[in-house]
């Protein structure tokens, strides 16, 4: 067996644990084979090898053959050929305070990164300083031994006499181009589609170094050198312009600056050195970092600074004191990373807590037998095998430790050919010269195709079902997107910023850009003006909506990434401060109440405290196990949730504690070999009893099949070629009566559902075809054949602005509800059948009054966090006071009480109890007279409602958990079956009831909902077109008025929210609802978004806006529409397209449709084990957030190429 490299790292906290050195092997022969792919290269030493070097950058003088010329400094060995980071290899991450660390799994090589400044650009052309080590590299920076950083690039002679180039890219690795003298041109390194050539450069001999974007790196020759060639300038496709400037006749770098056409500088970075040569200091506006060095010119430490602040963060480094590689790396808050080298092996343990084992990941490497292996603390192992076919270091093969295995194959340029997942199920790619995706094949055989221009621009893309994309360049900028009939224009500046947007309907958003105040502003079709003003770091530090609404940020001085306050629009100020890790350590909201956490070693949070009074608090501690998953959740009362993990750490099982400790839940969790949920079973361990049992079954490209909950209830599911819902068929099996429902749905080319059935084939119970403008609103949905439609019409701006219900060919409606909008977007008018509604707002967007149609007059008062403080109804108030955790603590002098965990327990109407997973199991009157019982499933969906002798089961279907069926059994038979079919938006359409007539005899009837823009139920309709039944409601969603026995019975109601009629309150899945109060009845389980402090509040309903926000899920509120955006640049496809693609739905995200749904959560996941990752989709982005197997942030994915184009957020986890 060859010995390889084995380093490893410690991390602890500070003293926690002591270092130790050992000693490595290091076989350079077995690495020559193994160079840049389609290269070989025999190893050239000058001297004896020393054995007894860990690993040897050099060693005994070895390096790649230089040809029969001089040797040009620097050298360039092997190891320096897999150093870096590249796209074709695999690597596992660690943070490491604000270092990322990245080990290649089959090189062995760990490279480290960390951003020091990054310039804000007037342009696509940005530029970060980021500074990279790494621990196989031979190369030599002004930052020391093995470090680099973006601007250090440059191009080597491999002699004076071959025309062999070495390009030495910015995170470390050395790329060859072979010149090929029949076409006096140079090689591309496989993999990398470069275009070097020979340029006049600054007036001197140089190269221009171009990728398959168009983006150009010129290099200019080194004065005094005939070999050497510095980096001259960054270049676009749009001729934004990035320089270096150089002192004298060195390489030492001094300025890196944006540049305009005529030279003139707009923002820089300098650089200054000490008399050795070492860069001592970067600075970058009013920020500056210092960098220390020992007497081996070593990087040790380096300092980050401001203007403004005495603050300061270190980080630093030491260095093994015989083979000078980096032996511990100590961060901001004084966590200690050891890095250690032993035999064949590399470790990594990161820290959790005083006194806590660390998290050990350790990767072992052996060349001969081609088995690559990462094992975590407890030894569970995922093995790699690399491309031994091809002689590289791709990945073949990863085995995971259960043994199921997935399978990737490549070409000779690193193109993923194949990839065959654990289940045996296999995706095929085909690729073009320049390395563009051309045809994309599914696990069951679905073809996505792709072409480009010239510039590897996609210019069309066809889908399986043969709906074509067409996008129209003018050189490198985006003119027109065409779908079936649908146009988007596009128009850019010279610097490749969008202008403006038209869309298919003629309406559109004009971009100004005002450079000298560094401001944007957007403008729509209706004049509607917003502006966003940005710092010299580029970000945002106000927002300005188009009423002139203004949101202020600031920023941390040594952190310019972290937001230290926000102040909304009626001056109320949140503060938030970090460790010098970037993790919020407090947030202070504007009443003056401050939240805090804690975190362990590893960054994870340990404890969230919020304030309830001077003397009490809500804490939540988090536990980890010694691989970092999260393993206990315990909750202020002491209840907890206790998690274990399998082999590959999925979610083997859970349990759930009561305060005393006792386990009272449980739930187990069984998998397929590519990590899909097969089975779960939920049971109450105190009655022995199983609540609820699941089972699921996959498709080919894994959507599920098939759900089974119970032995009663289950869906099928089928597909189309788009892996769309194509068609789905309910059974509720009863021996008495059963209960059967078949579905089907088509699309329009543009993928909008066009057709939907519910029912028998041969005369469906609910039909409806809808039909969409221009811009991809919904404009028109025809019911049950014609029997009555909904039209729909929108200003410029794009808002809705009326809603008709017709009854077959009438033109005059028989409902009209029309809105008009400021210029926020907030809906000041709502005109119907019963008048107008008027409504106004202050400056934070909360809803001030409310004028109904007879005149009755609402106000409303809130605090600076959005506790409603008074409603005053005609002029009769109702006054609520309000504890430092913004829970209601007396209304109109009746006191409300909570549990230890947030809860209310008891208001003016009755008393609440609660399950020890903190949902609400029983609801009794202030007597103590039992109102209702509830249960639910292990995710906290409820799954029964016991009323007296009644007993109302629930099922759920689809990623957003509407609810599907609704049997009613009264002493266990059932009495009721009502399924409630949802637009594609989350409005209720319909429901069919099945139950018995007066003779006893089972019917089944349809009724149909006529809605509003957020979703009321308005009126019921049956199929004879006749309104059977309507309701009327205040903003908050009190029932005004219902007429109709159906209208008693039916519990689908304001917002399409179910209503619990025995409570008057609604049933928000995550959370229960009092309209009465305008208040949920627990804290939010998602803490809310930082930009927004009303988000954070915890209990109040829709950011007390109720008239533009609803919150379908009880955790986040958003905008109801019937809107369908549309935009973006590229479609996806291979290299074809640079930078985010807007606008895209989740509808129409072709990344989001393969992601493996889960039952009950709107999020998705992929991979098993250690690549495990969740994904969840940002409606206020329309992007997909990543987050790893832990749940923690790796940043945003545009959904449309699936490429990752915004950072992680630190403090950002999945929230259920």
């Amino acid at each position: 067996m060859g010995i390889y490299l084995m380093s490893k790292f410690k991390k602890r906290v500070t003293n926690s644990l002591v270092f130790k050195s050992f000693i490595v092997f290091c076989a350079i022969t077995l690495l020559i084979p193994l160079l840049e792919p389609g290269y070989t290269a025999a190893l050239t030493c000058t001297q004896t090898i020393n054995k007894t070097d860990p690993i040897d950058p050099d060693p005994g003088g070895c390096t790649l053959p230089p040809g029969t010329g001089e040797h040009v400094n620097p050298s360039v060995s092997s190891d320096d050929l897999i150093s870096g980071i590249e796209d074709y290899f695999t690597y596992h991450t660690h943070s490491m305070g604000n270092l990322t660390g990245s080990v290649n799994v089959t090189t062995g090589n760990m490279n480290l990164q960390v951003t020091d400044h990054s310039l804000f650009t007037r342009g696509k052309q940005g530029f970060s300083l980021t500074r990279f080590y790494n621990s196989k590299s031979t190369q030599s920076s002004a930052l020391g031994k093995g470090w680099t950083f973006q601007g250090n690039e440059s191009l080597h002679k491999k002699s004076t006499e071959l025309q062999d180039i070495y390009y030495l890219d910015e995170d470390g690795t050395a790329h060859e181009f072979l010149f090929n003298p029949t076409t006096a041109s140079f090689i591309s390194p496989k993999g990398k589609y470069f275009i070097l050539k020979k340029e006049t450069v600054n007036g001197t001999k140089g190269f221009s170094l171009t990728d398959g974007h168009g983006n150009i790196k010129f290099f200019e020759e080194v004065p005094l050198s005939s070999t050497r060639y510095r980096l001259y300038s960054y270049q676009d496709p749009y001729n934004n312009l990035i320089l270096f400037r150089y002192t004298n006749l060195s390489t030492r770098l001094r300025e890196i600056s944006e540049v305009d056409s005529s030279g003139t500088i707009r923002n820089s970075i300098t650089l200054t050195y000490n008399l050795e040569g070492m860069l001592t200091k970067t600075i970058f506006k009013d920020r500056w970092v210092e960098y220390e060095y020992n007497k081996k010119k070593q990087l040790i430490a380096t300092i980050v600074k401001a203007s403004g602040t005495a603050k300061t963060i270190t980080n630093s480094y030491d260095y093994d004191s015989v083979y000078g590689y980096m032996t511990a790396f100590t961060d901001g808050k004084g966590n200690t990373n050891t890095f250690s080298y032993e035999n064949n092996r590399l470790s990594i343990l990161t820290p959790q807590a005083d006194g806590k084992d660390s998290i050990e990941t350790t990767y072992t490497f052996d060349i001969s037998a081609n088995s690559y292996k990462v094992s975590d603390t407890q030894g569970k192992t995922t093995t790699y095998k690399r491309d031994s076919a091809k002689n590289t270091f791709a990945v073949t093969d990863v085995i995971n430790q259960d043994g199921t295995t997935s399978k990737t194959t490549y070409d000779a340029n690193y193109n993923v050919l194949t990839v065959t997942d654990e289940n045996g199920k296999t995706e095929t790619n085909q690729f073009d010269q320049n390395g563009n995706l051309i045809k994309a094949t599914d696990k069951e055989g679905k073809i996505t195709s792709y072409a480009y221009d010239d510039k590897n621009q996609v210019i069309e893309r066809m889908d399986p079902n043969g709906v074509k994309t067409v996008n129209v360049y003018n050189d490198y900028k985006l003119i027109s997107s065409q779908t079936g009939q649908e146009i988007t224009k596009y128009e850019s500046d010279s610097y490749g910023r969008e202008t403006k947007v038209t869309y298919p309907n003629n309406t559109y958003t004009m971009t100004s850009y005002d450079e000298a105040n560094k401001m944007i502003t957007k403008t729509d079709t209706k004049g509607v003006t917003t502006r966003t003003v940005y710092n010299d770091y580029g970000q945002v530090i106000s927002e300005s909506d188009g009423e002139g609404r203004t949101t202020s940020y600031t920023f941390d001085l040594l952190n310019p990434d972290l937001k230290t306050s926000v102040t909304d629009g009626n001056g109320n100020k949140t503060s938030y401060v970090y460790d010098a890790n970037g993790n919020m350590t407090s947030l202070t909201n504007p009443n003056g109440k401050v939240k805090s956490y804690k975190y362990d070693g590893n960054d994870q949070l340990v404890e969230s405290l919020f304030p309830i009074s001077s003397t009490q608090s809500i804490k939540t501690l988090k536990v980890y196990d010694i691989n970092g998953n999260l393993q206990k959740t315990q909750l202020q009362s002491g209840i907890s949730k206790n998690v274990v993990y399998d082999e590959v750490d999925q979610v083997a099982n859970v349990t759930v504690k009561n305060s005393a400790g006792q386990a009272t839940l449980h739930w187990v969790n069984t998998y397929d070999n590519a990590g899909q949920l097969l089975n779960r079973s939920f049971k109450d361990l105190l009655t022995n009893t199983i609540l609820v049992q699941k089972t699921y079954s996959y498709t080919t490209n894994n959507l599920v099949e098939k759900y089974t909950q119970g032995p009663n209830y289950s869906t099928t599911y089928g597909y189309d070629e788009m892996d769309r819902l194509k068609n789905g068929t309910l059974t509720y099996n009863d021996t008495v009566q059963a209960f059967m429902l078949y579905q089907s749905r088509t699309y329009t080319p543009e993928g909008k559902v066009e057709g939907v059935t519910v029912g028998p084939t041969s005369n469906p119970f609910i039909r409806m075809h809808n039909s969409y403008d221009l811009k991809q609103n919904k404009a028109d949905v025809s019911f049950h054949n014609g029997l009555f439609r909904s039209a729909y019409t929108y200003d410029p701006s794009n808002n809705l602005t009326s809603i008709q219900y017709l009854r077959g060919m009438d033109t005059t409606p028989s409902l009209s509800i029309s809105y008009e909008y400021d210029k926020s977007g907030n809906i000041l008018k709502v005109t119907d059948r019963s008048g107008k509604s008027i409504y106004t707002y202050d400056a934070n967007n909360q809803l001030r009054t409310e004028t109904l149609p007879d005149g009755t007059l609402n106000e409303y008062q809130y605090d600076k966090v959005g506790n409603r403080l008074k409603t005053v109804h005609n002029g009769e108030a109702t006054t609520l006071t309000y504890n430092d955790g913004n829970q209601i603590i007396t209304k109109n002098g009746t006191n409300f009480s909570y549990d230890l965990d947030g809860n209310l327990k008891q208001d003016d109407r009755f008393k609440y109890e609660y399950n020890d997973v903190g949902v609400q199991k029983r609801t009794t009157s202030l007597n103590n007279t039992e109102v209702a019982k509830y249960e639910y499933d292990e995710e906290g969906l409820r799954t029964k409602k016991i009323v007296g002798t009644k007993t109302y089961e629930y099922y759920y279907e689809g990623e957003d958990a509407n609810l599907s069926l609704e049997v009613t059994k009264e002493n266990g038979q059932v009495q009721r079956y009502r399924h409630y079919h949802w637009d594609e938006s989350g409005k209720a359409v319909g429901m069919v009831i099945k139950d018995k007539d007066q003779a006893g005899n089972w019917q089944t009837k349809t009724y149909y909902f006529w809605t509003n823009l957020r979703g009321d139920v308005t009126s019921i309709v049956n199929t004879m077109g006749s309104e059977i039944g309507s309701y009327s409601y205040d903003a908050y969603g009190n029932i005004l008025s219902e007429t109709g026995t159906i209208a008693k019975e039916n519990p689908i109601r304001y917002a399409s929210y179910y209503y619990d009629q025995e409570t008057k309150q609604y049933y928000l899945k995550a959370r229960y609802y009092d309209p009465l109060n305008g208040n949920f009845l627990s804290k939010d389980p998602y803490p809310g978004d930082k930009n927004n402090s009303l988000s954070q509040n915890g209990y109040s309903y829709a950011e007390s806006n109720p008239i533009t926000l609803v919150d379908t899920t009880g955790k986040a509120p958003n905008r109801p529409s019937t809107r369908i955006d549309i935009g973006g640049s590229n479609s996806s496809g291979g290299r074809g397209g640079s930078g985010r693609v807007t606008n895209v739905t989740k509808q129409q995200s072709p990344i989001w449709r393969k992601l493996t749904p889960v039952k009950g959560r709107n999020y998705k996941t992929s991979g098993k084990g250690k690549n495990k990752k969740y994904y969840s989709w940002d409606n206020r982005h329309n992007d997909i957030e990543v987050f790893n197997k832990n749940r923690v942030h790796l940043g945003s994915m545009d959904p449309k190429t699936g490429k990752m184009y915004k950072p992680p957020v630190k403090s950002r986890t999945l929230q259920d």
